[in-house]
């Protein structure tokens, strides 16, 4: 309990001193802190005392969360992991990305009422691998908004450019163009759209709802979630073992599936069917996933400045991307390695140079009406574009190819898929995708390493011949 001394009167202001003794754990020592308080002398004598007996608390638990952090921030073993885990989490908040946030956040949703209630100290592997039982059987709701007839009815009578509609409703240009374009939207977007109609959101919009378990990246990054609370409780010497590991518990392995790309046949046919696109903002976004492979964060977050054509490269800095909670942020790249620098194809370089030429000329027509920015892709306004427009611009030019519908990291794969089928080194190919490492790359595309299997048996057979 902290100690109040009442001081010396100073006109109608009555002075206080008020001492915390509190153990410094760092030193090992009691320490005494002093605070002076000036309170009004019309107070009551009982308003006073709450005040003061306010006042002394306060300070005396900043105290000792100043000088004994971990023994009164965390608690001891007592406490439960749900009142750890948000400790832990806020520590997230503080320390790590926002996507790392938003990810340990949602974990929680499914880790916390299975084992929530325990306390810190009670917690055994037994306990731990029943939870992640269930947590492998777990299903998600998987709600699919697409729009019908009575929208495209409703919406003919707007004569306003899209992106001014979308500004009164309360919803994204992005949202609408996928709700024009008959494509799966999220039930909020709909709600919006259907409260401005004045309408039930299923007078202007199917929706079906259906069941699906959990991937194998979001089942492991539930229990990577564990792995890190109680990882972080044993530093803090809450509890003696860190029972969320593989020692003590079974995770099962990844199934290893051949990512999704484009065959060699349909990837020189897209290329070509791009070279001759009409639209100069979508056939240039597609070469640049194309012919680098980056990811559709980067690719979003270029700028005018992470390209000297000049020297024929690009320069990946940043990336922007949805984050749940967040909205669109920019962050680092992926990883270290993702903030790289790598040559251009000569085809892409003139495909560029053509672009900038269309950029600045639009800006140069459009003058004060140009929404002048710093990055790279952008609409017919010059504003950037989101993460879902590169999207929709890939699926509009797909449909009207008549190739396999496929996504914008399936285009990732095909340009790392294509590098290692022609023997470009393993070491080149993981630094110009990003990767962490270059087992990253050889564990998703061990696939393409199995003709180098009989190359190798037919060198053996040539030397020892």
């Amino acid at each position: 309990m902290a100690t109040i001394i009442e001081k010396e009167r100073k006109g109608d202001k009555k002075v206080y001193l008020i001492q915390a003794s509190v153990q410094n754990v760092g030193a090992g020592k009691r320490i005494r802190k002093s605070k002076t308080v000036v309170l009004s002398a019309k107070l009551s004598p009982r308003q006073l005392e709450k005040e003061l007996q306010k006042i002394s608390a306060e300070f005396e638990q900043e105290t000792k969360k100043l000088y004994g952090a971990a023994k009164y921030e965390y608690g001891s073993p007592d406490i439960t992991f749900e009142e750890f885990s948000y400790k832990w989490l806020e520590r997230i908040k503080r320390e790590k990305s926002a996507s790392h946030y938003a990810n340990s956040k949602d974990a929680l949703e499914d880790i916390n009422p299975l084992i929530g209630g325990y306390k810190l100290k009670d917690i055994t592997p037994s306990i731990l691998q029943y939870a992640y039982d269930q947590i492998d059987q777990k299903e998600r709701e998987i709600v699919k908004v697409v729009a019908n007839s009575k929208f495209f009815s409703y919406i003919q009578q707007f004569k306003i450019p899209r992106c001014r509609l979308a500004a009164l409703i309360g919803i994204s240009d992005s949202i609408l163009c996928a709700m024009k374009n008959g494509q799966a939207i999220k039930l909020k977007g709909a709600q919006m759209f259907a409260e401005y109609a004045g309408k039930d959101v299923n007078y202007y919009f199917d929706i079906t709802v259906t069941k699906q378990k959990y991937s194998y990246e979001s089942i492991r990054k539930r229990k990577v979630t564990v792995q890190g609370i109680l990882t972080y409780a044993k530093k803090l010497r809450l509890v003696e073992h860190n029972f969320a590991t593989r020692e003590y518990l079974d995770f099962p392995e990844r199934i290893k599936n051949i990512p999704e790309h484009l065959s060699e046949e349909n990837s020189l046919a897209f290329y070509r069917f791009l070279m001759e696109y009409p639209d100069i903002k979508m056939k240039t976004m597609g070469l640049i996933i194309l012919l680098t492979g980056i990811r559709r964060g980067e690719l979003c977050g270029l700028e005018l400045s992470d390209l000297d054509l000049k020297k024929e490269i690009m320069t990946i800095r940043r990336s922007k991307v949805v984050v749940t909670g967040f909205g669109i942020i920019e962050k680092e790249p992926k990883n270290q390695t993702s903030v790289r620098v790598f040559r251009l194809p000569k085809i892409l370089v003139n495909v560029l140079e053509v672009y900038l030429r269309w950029y600045w000329n639009k800006r140069n027509e459009l003058g004060d009406a140009w929404k002048a920015g710093t990055k790279l892709l952008v609409s017919d306004m010059g504003t950037a574009i989101y993460p879902q427009t590169a999207n929709i611009w890939l699926r509009k030019i797909l449909e009207e190819s008549g190739l396999p519908k496929v996504t914008l990291r399936s285009l990732r794969h095909t340009n790392i898929t294509l590098q290692l089928m022609e023997n470009v080194p393993l070491m080149t190919v993981s630094k110009r995708a990003g990767h962490a490492r270059p087992s990253t790359t050889s564990d998703i595309y061990a696939y393409c390493f199995q003709s180098r299997d009989a190359m190798a048996a037919n060198v053996l057979d040539n030397i020892f011949s």
